[in-house]
C-alpha cells in the first residue's frame, strides 16, 4: 500500500511539474494575459481535471510560479555572499549570481517582467510581486548590515534605500540585456557593476 501511495504521489508531482513548465513557457512567449488555462493544458497534454486538482485558478498558478523562481533567486543570492573573504569578494559573487541567473534562463527575464506588468494592473499580482521584491531587498539589506557591523560598509549608508537601489540596478540590467543582448560584453558589465556597488557602499 505504501508503494502504491508513493507512486501516486510521484505521478501527482510529475503532473504538477508538467503544468508549471507549460505555463512558464507560454507566459514567457505569449504573456500572462494572453495565455488561457486551455492553452496551458494543450501545451502540457493534460485535462482540465488535472489542472484543477493542483491549482484553483490561473492566478494561483501565477503565484506558485513566481514564488518558486523567487525562492531560487533568493537562495542563490544568499549562498553567493556567505561566506565571503572580503567586501569585494561578496560584491563580485552577488553580481555574478545576479547576472548569470538571467543568462542561464533568458525565459525568466521575460516572465518576470510579465509578472511586473500584471502587478501594475491587478491587486493579486501586486501583492505577490511586492512580497518577492521585499525578499530580495531583505537579502541585500542583510548583506549590507553585516558589512556595516564589520566595518566594510560605511556607517552612514541608508540600508533600506541602498537595497532598493541595488535591486533596481540588477532589474535594469536584466531589462536592457533582454531587449538588446549585444549592447555590452557580460564580463565588462559584471566588472563595472561590481565597481559601482563597491564605490557606493564604501
Amino acid at each position: 500500500m505504501a508503494t502504491e501511495m508513493t507512486l501516486r504521489e510521484r505521478r501527482a508531482l510529475e503532473t504538477r511539474s508538467l503544468i508549471l513548465d507549460a505555463a512558464y513557457r507560454l507566459f514567457s512567449s505569449h504573456g500572462y494575459g494572453q495565455t488561457s488555462v486551455d492553452a496551458i493544458l494543450g501545451e502540457a497534454g493534460l485535462s482540465k481535471g488535472a489542472f484543477y486538482h493542483h491549482f484553483a485558478s490561473k492566478e494561483e498558478l501565477f503565484k506558485v510560479l513566481l514564488e518558486d523562481r523567487q525562492r531560487r533567486c533568493v537562495e542563490q543570492m544568499a549562498s553567493a555572499v556567505t561566506p565571503a573573504s572580503s567586501r569585494r569578494d561578496a560584491i563580485e559573487r552577488l553580481v555574478t549570481v545576479g547576472l548569470q541567473f538571467n543568462e542561464v534562463d533568458p525565459d525568466w527575464v521575460r516572465t518576470y517582467f510579465e509578472f511586473c506588468i500584471q502587478a501594475m494592473r491587478e491587486g493579486f499580482a501586486r501583492d505577490i510581486v511586492a512580497r518577492s521584491l521585499n525578499e530580495c531587498r531583505a537579502v541585500v539589506a542583510e548583506m549590507l548590515e553585516g558589512g556595516q557591523e564589520g566595518g566594510a560598509v560605511r556607517a552612514d549608508l541608508d540600508i533600506a534605500a541602498a537595497a532598493c537601489l541595488l535591486i533596481g540596478v540588477f532589474d535594469g540590467i536584466a531589462l536592457q540585456r533582454a531587449v538588446d543582448p549585444d549592447a555590452v560584453n557580460l564580463l565588462e558589465l559584471a566588472n563595472s557593476t561590481a565597481d559601482l556597488i563597491d564605490k557606493f557602499i564604501q
